[in-house]
This record gives C-alpha cells, structure tokens and sequence, in this order.
C-alpha cells in the first residue's frame, strides 16, 4: 500500500492552483493600477480643458509630449536591462545611474534653453 504517487500529483496541483492565485492577484492589482492612472488622468484632463483656453492647453499638451518623450530618452532601457540581467554588479548600476543623469541634465538644458527668435 503505497500511496506516495498519489500524493505528488495533488502537490503539484497545489502548486498550480497557488501560482495561478498569484497570478490572478497580480493581473487585478495591475488592471487596478492602469485604470486607477489612466482614470485620474483622464478626470484631470477634463477639468484642464474646462479651466484653461484653448491655447493655454495646446501648450500644457506640447510639454506634456515633450516631457513624455525625454523620460524614454532619459531611461534608455537601463531599468529593464538591470532587472533582465541575471548578475548584476555595482559597475551596472553606477553606469545606469551616470548615464540616466547625464541625460537627464541635457534634457534640462534643452527646456531651459530660450527660444530662438
């Protein structure tokens, strides 16, 4: 009578059914996140237009896509190369730090610098 092939199915079904837990938790917490976002987002952005003049809100979007596209150029991947990255030694990170700066202060430059006329 033994009965331990029986039970290595019922661990590796719990371990299923766990995972599966963890992932469904992690999914509705995400979606929770994104719409929670993107819904703050959209109610400022209502009450943005109702408040400003046409031309003051075309000005708020120029910045807000300008401001979008130097935060892709500022991170440049460093974050998910660090996370992908499987050893990573304290070299990665000082070099990913200094570069995110560096860019980071050329990007200030650039929005600081007066208009040409």
């Amino acid at each position: 009578m033994n009965r331990q092939p029986e039970n290595e199915p019922r661990a590796a079904e719990d371990d299923t059914s766990g995972l599966r837990k963890k992932t469904a938790r992690g999914i509705a917490w995400m979606l929770a996140e994104m719409f929670g976002r993107y819904g703050v987002t959209y109610i400022v952005t209502i009450y943005l237009a109702r408040l400003l003049s046409p031309k003051d809100y075309g000005l708020i979007g120029l910045a807000t896509a300008f401001f979008v596209i130097a935060a892709v150029i500022i991170d440049g991947g460093f974050r998910s190369a660090l996370v992908r990255k499987k050893s990573v030694s304290p070299a990665d990170y000082n070099t990913a730090f200094h570069i995110n700066l560096a860019l980071s202060f050329v990007m200030y430059a650039i929005v600081i610098s007066p208009p040409r006329t």
